[in-house]
């Protein structure tokens, strides 16, 4: 963890969920069902406008890790591969 943030409740309710492998594995499922790993593009206009708005969550959540503590947001990714296969 980056020990010189000013961190603020929401910032140590994710440290807390980073800490578990469960919390972790949560994390990770959350960012596959919002297509943060995927493809946004589609040829439908609106479609691609509704997967572009959905992966912007998985964007934003990814960043707020990895400024947190980026050894967490590598131990979520590791632990997620070993589990998908």
């Amino acid at each position: 963890m980056n020990e010189k943030l000013k961190l603020n409740d929401a910032d140590l309710g994710l440290l807390a969920v980073l800490k578990t492998p469960e919390g972790r594995a949560l994390l990770a499922s959350l960012l596959r069902k919002i297509g943060y790993f995927s493809d946004n593009f589609d040829a439908d206009t609106t479609k691609h406008a509704y997967n572009s708005g959905r992966r912007s969550v998985g964007v934003t959540l990814v960043n707020w890790i990895k400024r947190l503590d980026p050894d967490q947001f590598l131990n979520l990714i590791k632990e997620d591969i070993r589990n998908e296969y």
